[in-house]
């Protein structure tokens, strides 16, 4: 995939946060996409989820685009997933 300019993804908090506390950047590496321009995730939520958990894994993503060698436009939308049992 050396030529992906704009990569969409979605990550849910609640499998991405360990037990430990910490949000894996090994698996949010980009350095091997060079021609990578802009980055949009889709961060999913739920309403028990800890809203400093939540701002670790953003905090996580943010870094993972500071730490490309090109100047990666990043968007981030939180959502928050709503369960119904009709």
């Amino acid at each position: 995939m050396p030529h992906v300019q704009r990569l969409d993804f979605s990550v849910r908090v609640w499998d991405s946060d360990s037990e430990e506390g910490e949000f894996g950047l090994d698996e949010l590496r980009m350095g091997h996409l060079p021609s990578l321009e802009e980055v949009n995730v889709c961060l999913w939520y739920r309403e028990e989820d800890d809203v400093a958990v939540v701002q670790r894994v953003e905090d996580a993503l943010r870094q993972a685009v500071e730490d490309h060698p090109n100047r990666l436009a990043l968007g981030i939308d939180r959502m928050i997933m709503c369960w119904s049992l009709y």
